[in-house]
């Protein structure tokens, strides 16, 4: 079984609601891959800006690997239109998408629906913790 080369693409600012510095997100991601017995290619950094994937995008047209690792699932692009057009370009290019904390793999067209289902998840749940006034009550617990 030959092993596949899987490059990083970790991010430089805060994706939903968290911080996690880029040496940590490079630790799991290289983990992810030495668990699974493949190459770890250094990782592609997006840049600072909101809303910004350049690094992504020119991961998903230029990568001369057989996958990519994001740290997170929600390093993806929050608007559903975008972040399935970067997935299907992967995809239709023969490569896989790894979530490296969530140990999820995409590699077919018929895996994009648990994607979604995880981003609705989310906004349901953060639609929740919005109406009653929980990230509130979680404040004067802190203080």
């Amino acid at each position: 079984m030959s092993k596949s080369k899987l490059q990083g693409y970790i991010f430089s600012r805060d994706f939903s609601g968290s911080f996690v510095p880029q040496r940590v997100q490079n630790l799991v991601i290289k983990n992810y891959v030495t668990m699974r017995g493949d190459e770890f290619l250094l990782s592609a950094t997006e840049y600072g800006l909101k809303n910004c994937y350049m690094m992504l995008s020119a991961l998903s047209k230029e990568m001369t690997c057989e996958g990519v690792v994001l740290y997170s699932v929600f390093l993806l692009p929050e608007d559903s239109e975008l972040r399935e057009n970067y997935l299907k370009l992967f995809i239709s290019r023969g490569k896989s998408v790894h979530f490296a904390l969530e140990g999820i793999v995409v590699d077919k067209l018929e895996e994009l629906e648990g994607i979604h289902n995880i981003f609705f998840a989310q906004s349901i749940q953060s639609q929740i913790k919005e109406e009653d006034g929980y990230s509130k009550r979680l404040e004067s617990y802190i203080k």
